[in-house]
């Protein structure tokens, strides 16, 4: 009996789908078998796609936000994404990820790159800069522009003056800034804000005043008028100059200048003979004006020296008040000649001019006379209204030699007789 062997072969297919018209394939269909049966339609493949995860979690890109590139790209190429709403000046990871046409798997970057955001800059412009005063710079018609990576211009705000590409340099140097009716110091090289305060928009007026008041008493007008005015030594008011004005030693106007006194405060606000004559306490006050960034002289034709000058006194608590040049010519501004003269008198007598001249003792009585200039026949007067009327209260000399302390330092002697009248004037 035969034996007969068969060896038949199954060809067994995975599990398949047959295509007999068009169709689009999506990601969904990933990891099926098609069977694409006839012809005359098209069978449309998944598009791939590509994106970034990016966070910040640098421990594993599924740890972070997945971003699709949209549209799909459809070649081999760089790609990007614009990202938004990030927070400034952070470290953000990301990988790249892609897909083909045969796999809706996500292909990541083995590493990660990073990038770190820059805080957003913010311009400031319209503010003032004084390196002085807060005065100044609410005052100041020069605006600048500063930046910043705070989003508030304020207490706290740290400036800079350099903005190149988002990249801010150069602090805001010391200082003081206004904006918007407000002020602010910089200290410390910090280029920050300090404290606001109110900007005073309160006009002010200046004057610079004699450089040594009130360490000295001056007694004579003319003496007072050629003395040096300072830059340093200077009044703030909320007015033009005039009596009654309050001085201050600060342009916040906050201080007042503690001066040596007035007529009004020395004699009494009845006795006006000591405002025409004045007798002490003067010093010489020039007005300025805040001109194109800077105090500025103010210039007048009713003065000798071509400014508006004054002579003035000053009370305890600031408040000034204007004395007379020359009473009798009308002068209230210095101009012409002094109405009277402020000299000292040695008390001690003696019979010739040598003796006097020679005389070293530091006691003296204060005299006046009318005019500037001291001649054989002027008279002498106990008090500066009494000379500046030509009448009063005489001094009264025994006929004898006297030493006189001249305004200017030099000395002479005369004989003064018992009414006040000078002879024999010689200079020592």
């Amino acid at each position: 009996m035969a034996t007969t062997i068969s060896n038949d072969v199954v060809r067994i297919f995975p599990k398949q789908e047959t295509l007999t018209a068009a169709t689009v394939l999506t990601a969904a269909d990933s990891g099926k078998t098609y069977l694409i049966s006839g012809t005359g339609y098209t069978v449309t493949l998944p598009a791939p796609f590509a994106g970034f995860y990016m966070g910040t979690d640098s421990s594993s890109a599924t740890n972070n936000t997945h971003y699709d590139i949209s549209p799909a790209p459809n070649n081999i190429g760089v790609k990007s994404y614009d990202f938004s709403s990030l927070n400034s000046s952070t470290t953000y990871y990301y990988w790249g990820t892609a897909t083909n046409t045969y796999s809706s798997t996500k292909g990541v970057a083995s590493s990660y790159e990073t990038v770190t955001t820059t805080a957003p800059v913010y311009t400031y412009n319209n503010t003032y800069y004084n390196n002085s005063d807060a005065y100044y710079a609410c005052i100041s018609s020069s605006p600048q522009d500063y930046y910043s990576y705070d989003s508030t211009f304020g207490t706290s705000t740290t400036l800079y003056t350099t903005n190149t590409g988002g990249i801010l340099s150069n602090l805001a140097p010391n200082g003081y800034y206004a904006r918007n009716n407000y002020s602010y110091q910089v200290t410390g090289g910090n280029g920050t804000l300090g404290t606001q305060t109110a900007c005073q928009t309160q006009t002010v007026f200046r004057l610079r005043i004699t450089s040594d008041y009130p360490s000295t008493n001056y007694y004579d007008i003319e003496t007072v008028n050629s003395a040096t005015l300072s830059t340093t030594n200077v009044l703030y008011m909320t007015a033009y100059i005039g009596s009654g004005r309050v001085s201050y030693t600060d342009i916040a106007l906050t201080t007042t200048y503690t001066g040596l006194g007035t007529w009004k405060t020395d004699r009494g606000s009845t006795q006006f003979d000591y405002q025409r004559y004045p007798e002490n306490k003067m010093f010489l006050a020039r007005q300025q004006r805040f001109i194109n960034g800077a105090w500025t002289d103010i210039t007048s034709t009713a003065t000798d020296s071509g400014y508006d000058d004054r002579i003035c006194q000053l009370s305890s608590s600031g408040v000034l008040e204007i004395v007379y040049y020359n009473y009798n010519t009308g002068a209230l501004a210095p101009t012409g000649s002094a109405s009277i003269t402020s000299i000292e008198i040695g008390n001690n007598n003696f019979s010739t001019s040598t003796l006097a001249c020679a005389d070293t003792s530091s006691s003296k009585t204060r005299v006046y006379f009318t005019g500037t200039t001291l001649a054989n026949g002027t008279r002498l007067w106990e008090d500066s209204p009494s000379a500046g009327a030509g009448s009063g209260t005489e001094f009264e000399g025994d006929g004898d030699y006297r030493k006189i302390y001249m305004p200017d330092g030099t000395t002479k002697a005369a004989q003064i007789s018992g009414s006040g009248y000078i002879s024999n004037l010689t200079s020592c």
